[in-house]
């Protein structure tokens, strides 16, 4: 995907849960914002990505899904963490910066002089819809980045199914639905953008991001389930040997991808897949659709909004 200088890593962040989500409605492009679980979500994911991936933590913090290292403790016990052990971060945000892509090498913050994670600059680019928004602010906000906008990164559009639920879809649809959950196509039918062309404006948006910075920058966009789906399955040619689009899993809210290059002698760039459907530790210790489960803590977590 292009050549010359580039950013050292790509993250693609899901919005959190909204309450289409919850309901199992079809979102597309309608704007509809995070839910209180999703807000929730999401600062467990921004705090997550900022430990590991712009502090640096030197936490050896037990990764539930992949440790990077392993020790053993006093007891005996195998202990598994994060692999990367950097210098603890500078305590001053980082400046604020102009928005939109003309401005976007300006709106990668932070110092440059060393390529340790914990001195990398984050340029942070998001869908303009308001749920990938307010994903993409609760995590930049807090280090003082700005949030880029580009409509090529939102989601796909699904055409008059929008709105509607999985059930009453399959209802009223029967046929075309069946088609769908199968990979054939069915919802073209009734309006939906064909993957094809969401994962070429996806490619396109992260062809010119990632060319923004260079390698003392790491690129955080804030996308949705489907988009980063087939952009990423046509990015990793995948499509090539599958073109029904079968090849990745769906991508739970507020999950993330990281992407790093491999740089190639004839000056071209592979992206590579390092993670895929990574989320915080609370995820997986968790219900994380419904953190408050039994534990009467909703109403805590709402004060303290």
């Amino acid at each position: 995907m292009g050549t010359g200088e580039h950013v050292h890593s790509i993250f693609l962040i899901r919005h959190g849960q909204t309450s289409y989500n919850s309901q199992h409605r079809w979102q597309g492009q309608i704007d509809i914002p995070l839910n209180d679980v999703g807000r929730w979500q999401v600062k467990q994911t921004a705090a997550e990505l900022t430990r590991l991936y712009v502090h640096g933590s030197t936490d050896k913090t037990f990764d539930i899904q992949a440790g990077m290292g392993q020790e053993t403790d006093s007891d005996g016990e195998r202990i598994e963490y994060f692999g990367s052990h950097f210098s603890p971060a500078p305590s001053e945000p980082q400046s604020q910066s102009q928005s939109g892509p003309a401005a976007a090498s300006l709106s990668a913050s932070g110092p440059t002089s060393s390529l340790k994670l914990s001195e990398r600059r984050q340029l942070v680019v998001a869908s303009h819809l308001s749920r990938a928004q307010e994903t993409a602010h609760i995590f930049a906000d807090p280090l003082g980045i700005e949030v880029n906008t580009d409509e090529r990164i939102a989601e796909r559009s699904f055409g008059e199914w929008e709105g509607l639920s999985m059930d009453e879809i399959k209802s009223r649809f029967p046929e075309d639905y069946a088609s769908w959950e199968h990979f054939g196509g069915g919802e073209l039918k009734h309006g939906a953008e064909p993957k094809e062309h969401v994962g070429r404006r996806g490619m396109a948006a992260l062809k010119d991001w990632a060319y923004k910075a260079g390698d003392n920058t790491d690129l955080f966009v804030f996308s949705h389930g489907a988009w980063i789906n087939q952009t990423l399955q046509m990015l990793l040619r995948l499509t090539d040997a599958h073109p029904d689009f079968t090849s990745l899993v769906s991508m739970r809210n507020a999950f993330w991808v990281k992407l790093s290059a491999l740089d190639l002698p004839d000056g071209s760039v592979r992206w590579r897949l390092e993670e895929y459907e990574h989320g915080p530790v609370a995820a997986y210790i968790t219900n994380w659709n419904n953190p408050w489960e039994g534990s009467g803590q909703m109403s805590s977590y709402l004060d303290e909004k």
